[in-house]
């Protein structure tokens, strides 16, 4: 399931929960819908090149497809991502996920 609407996601961002992890800011708050979704935003500060966020974003989601328990838990998570992620290699990016 995704993120519809961007009202859903400015709720989480400014009302959620929040951390700070090594990927970034994390808003996380109870799902709306059946099931739990989490979103990546990588922004411009990330990477300048659209394929490289990309690219950056697949692999997260990807990680997070194998490990994340917000499917089960019904919980519907935000995650900005950091600029130094970027700097990380592919390996140490799928070990912060």
């Amino acid at each position: 399931m995704r993120f519809r609407r961007r009202g859903e996601i400015n709720f989480l961002v400014r009302r959620g929960a929040r951390i700070r992890t090594e990927l970034g800011r994390v808003a996380w708050a109870r799902a709306t819908q059946g099931r739990g979704r989490i979103l990546f935003i990588v922004s411009g500060a990330v990477a300048r090149r659209a394929a490289r966020r990309n690219r950056i974003r697949r692999e997260l989601e990807e990680q997070a497809r194998r490990g994340f328990a917000a499917r089960a838990s019904r919980v519907d998570v935000v995650i900005l991502v950091d600029p130094a992620v970027a700097a990380l290699t592919r390996s140490a990016r799928a070990a912060a996920a």
